[in-house]
């Protein structure tokens, strides 16, 4: 039993560190790097307030198929990622709005440009929260594993 809560306890850990150092590279270029499907991004502006706050971490899975009402993020037509809701679907694509604009995004998405859908947010913490607890939880490892040793 106890390396069966150990083994959990690291590959839980292992799937988190890839999303924190997801989140590094991300931050720093207007690719994302998705992991099975997962990306990590923090939202960079206030256009989704107050659904999403700015420096947000957001927990992105690409879908099947996507619908009105939907979180997602998204590379728009600049190349600029980009994490709107979908208002309207248009012959197989997308138009997007941010929350708080008055105004539609003034283009259609296509699937492929789709990271994926938002699926867990961590509200106003973003990037420095999302680091912390990869420390904490991986702290907390460590002592489960020192405590099943003895």
């Amino acid at each position: 039993m106890k390396k069966v809560i150990l083994a959990i306890g690291t590959i839980f850990t292992l799937f988190l560190g890839l999303f924190t150092i997801m989140t590094i590279v991300n931050r720093n270029n207007n690719r994302l790097t998705s992991i099975m499907g997962f990306t990590s991004v923090v939202s960079a502006g206030t256009s989704m307030t107050p659904e999403i706050k700015e420096n947000s971490f957001l927990l992105v899975h690409k879908q099947k198929s996507y619908e009105v009402g939907d979180i997602i993020t998204f590379s728009n037509n600049e190349g600029i990622i980009v994490t709107h809701r979908i208002k309207t679907i248009k012959d197989g694509k997308y138009i997007t709005k941010g929350d708080a604009n008055n105004f539609d995004d003034g283009y259609e998405v296509k699937n492929e440009d789709i990271y994926g859908k938002v699926i867990y947010k961590c509200e106003n913490k973003g990037f420095i929260n999302h680091i912390l607890v990869f420390i904490i939880i991986i702290a907390a490892v460590a002592m489960i594993g020192l405590f099943f040793r003895s």
